[in-house]
């Protein structure tokens, strides 16, 4: 009988234990949409760019669901024109590491719809369109 008293002490300390770490959970999740909603509402205001990078990379390093840092990462190439090249190669090189190897072709695909691009991208296309814009006025 001693022995039951004990086993049912260690499953209500086992109950509450479990509940504990739900709780943390559900806060931790929360802080972890507040913080991109943060990063979103930066991005949309061209607040820091730096600091938006970083977030990024953060949420790329504590493997958070894919399509998040991906999300992010679209985001911030369309609304600045772009990423620069040396900061998209890392970000690029670190999802691959963190997520697999056989996301290239997912990255690859971003990159061909012009949703993720690097300045230099950006800037050759505008002085292409540019040129043929002048040469179309000359004839």
């Amino acid at each position: 009988v001693g022995e039951l008293g004990g086993l049912k002490q260690q499953h209500r300390a086992l109950a509450t234990h479990i509940g504990a770490c739900e709780v943390i959970s559900k806060k931790k999740a929360e802080g972890f949409i507040q913080q991109q909603l943060q990063v979103e509402h930066s991005i949309l205001e061209g607040v820091d760019e730096k600091e938006c990078l970083e977030n990024i990379e953060e949420l790329i390093n504590r493997q958070a669901k894919m399509f998040d840092p991906l999300r992010l990462l679209c985001l911030l190439s369309l609304t600045s024109g772009g990423i620069k090249a040396k900061h998209l190669s890392s970000l690029k090189l670190q999802f691959l590491q963190s997520y697999g190897y056989h996301h290239l072709l997912t990255l690859q695909r971003l990159e061909e719809m012009n949703w993720l691009r690097d300045f230099s991208e950006v800037g050759l296309s505008m002085c292409y369109s540019r040129e043929n814009e002048k040469g179309g006025e000359a004839n």
